[in-house]
């Protein structure tokens, strides 16, 4: 009877551990994606103020060239997910990503990154390579 209630306890302990775990990890994840994301927003929205205060002042150019280092850095930002393998596992809707990135991809291929620093260059053409690769 003893050892019955002890591996009882033991079990139970053991599925206590694993729900905390489990509703931790959601808890967390959301409450990091939520500040991640409210952050992310006011800065993007700033960005995108100061390039539409460019373009309506005349500085066509400034505000291009400030969107092609913008679109490197979404690519190598990008690039962060698909050295992951257990996050491209949970990526929802990869057909999705495949044909917005494959846009991108063509973009890139047609006017070429302007960076000069070699290692971000490889980044960039590693994910270009990658999605042009990929059938629509």
């Amino acid at each position: 009877m003893l050892k019955i209630k002890r591996v009882t306890w033991i079990i139970f302990i053991l599925i206590t551990i694993c729900a905390a775990f489990f509703v931790g990890s959601i808890v967390g994840f959301n409450q990091g994606y939520a500040f991640s994301a409210f952050y992310r927003s006011t800065s993007e929205a700033y960005l995108t103020l100061t390039e539409l205060e460019n373009l309506n002042t005349g500085y066509v150019k400034l505000t291009k060239d400030s969107l092609e280092r913008r679109l490197d850095t979404y690519i190598v930002e990008h690039s962060t997910g698909m050295d992951n393998k257990l996050f491209r596992a949970l990526v929802p809707n990869q057909n999705s990503v495949n044909r917005l990135m494959k846009e991108v991809a063509l973009y890139r291929v047609a006017r070429l990154s302007t960076f000069t620093d070699k290692t971000i260059k490889d980044r960039i053409n590693t994910v270009v390579a990658s999605y042009i690769a990929k059938p629509s």
